[in-house]
C-alpha cells in the first residue's frame, strides 16, 4: 500500500504542468508532525484549483523553497506573462519568488497575517479593537482609500507601541497588490456570494476554503473577461453569442456559472 501511494505521489508531483492556464499561485507551508510542507495551489482561468506540487522541508527556507519553483517552471508552468503570487509572508518563500520568477511575479501577502501579526504587539484588551480597524482599513474599495487608511492607523499605533509599527510596515504594500490592480471590488463580491452558496452546499467546515479559492479565481477571471470584452466590443456579436460568465456582472443574482462553449472539450470525431 505505501509503494502505490509513493507511485501516486511521484505520477503528482513530476506530471507536466503545459496544460494548465494557470493565472495565479497559493503558496504556503503547513506543518505536519515535525516536517513541513511547502505547497503549491493554482488557480486556472476558469476557477478550477489545481494542486501543483509540494515538497517536504524543515523550515520555509531560500534554497528549497527556490529549487521547489525552479522544478515546477521545469515542469512547463508558463510565467512569461506574469502571475499572482499569494503567500502569508515568509521571508524565505518570498526572496525564492524574487530569484525564481523575477518582475513576472506580483506578490499579495496575506492580509490576515499582516493583521494578526500587528495586534500579537498590543495588550489583550486592545487586540479585538484593533483587528475591527485594520480589517475596515484592508476593506476599502481602492487602492488610496485602503492605503489612506492604513496610514492613519500607523498614526495611531505610533502613540501604543512601536514594535506594531514596524510589523504594519514590514511588506505592507504587497498587501494591497490586488488594490492597485483594482481588483478588490469584483473580488469581494465573488468571494462573499461564491462562499455563501459553498457553505449551503458543504458546510462551512469545507465551504468557507472552497469558496475562497474559487471565488478568487472566479474574481480574477472577471477582470480577463472584462479586459476580453473591452477589447473586442466594436465586433458585431454573433446570434448565437452567449455572456462568458453569467451573471454578466458582479452584483447581478445567483451563483456565478461559466459558459459551458468555454469549458467543454471538443468531442473526438472517428472517422467512417
Amino acid at each position: 500500500m505505501l509503494d502505490a501511494i509513493s507511485r501516486r505521489l511521484q505520477r503528482l508531483c513530476e506530471r507536466r504542468l503545459d496544460g494548465y492556464d494557470v493565472v495565479a499561485l497559493f503558496l504556503d507551508g503547513k506543518t505536519f508532525a515535525e516536517d513541513r510542507m511547502v505547497i503549491a495551489l493554482g488557480i486556472t482561468l476558469t476557477g478550477e484549483k489545481v494542486l501543483l506540487g509540494f515538497v517536504q522541508t524543515a523550515t520555509e527556507n531560500e534554497r528549497v523553497c527556490a529549487a521547489f519553483l525552479r522544478d515546477l517552471v521545469a515542469r512547463g508552468l508558463r510565467i512569461d506573462q506574469g502571475r499572482l503570487c499569494v503567500i502569508a509572508g515568509a521571508k524565505g518563500l518570498r526572496k525564492a519568488i524574487q530569484v525564481v520568477f523575477g518582475p513576472q511575479a506580483l506578490v499579495q501577502r496575506c492580509q490576515w497575517h499582516k493583521r494578526e501579526n500587528v495586534v500579537s504587539y498590543l495588550p489583550m484588551a486592545q487586540q479585538a479593537t484593533w483587528r475591527r480597524t485594520l480589517q475596515a482599513a484592508y476593506g476599502q474599495p481602492t487602492y488610496p482609500a485602503a492605503k489612506a487608511a492604513l496610514l492613519r492607523c500607523r498614526q495611531e499605533l505610533r502613540l501604543l507601541n512601536a514594535s506594531a509599527v514596524a510589523s504594519l510596515d514590514e511588506g505592507l504594500e504587497e498587501t494591497l497588490t490586488l488594490h492597485r490592480l483594482g481588483l478588490v471590488e469584483g473580488l469581494v463580491l465573488e468571494l462573499s456570494r461564491t462562499i455563501y452558496y459553498k457553505i449551503e452546499r458543504q458546510g462551512p467546515l469545507l465551504g468557507i476554503p472552497a469558496g475562497f479559492l474559487v471565488g478568487f479565481g472566479l474574481g480574477l477571471m472577471r477582470t480577463a473577461v472584462g479586459a476580453y470584452e473591452l477589447l473586442t466590443f466594436p465586433i458585431a456579436l454573433p446570434d448565437d453569442y452567449k455572456p462568458i460568465l453569467s451573471p454578466q456582472f458582479p452584483f447581478g443574482q445567483g451563483r456565478t456559472r461559466i459558459s459551458p462553449a468555454l469549458i467543454e472539450r471538443p468531442k473526438e470525431t472517428t472517422q467512417p
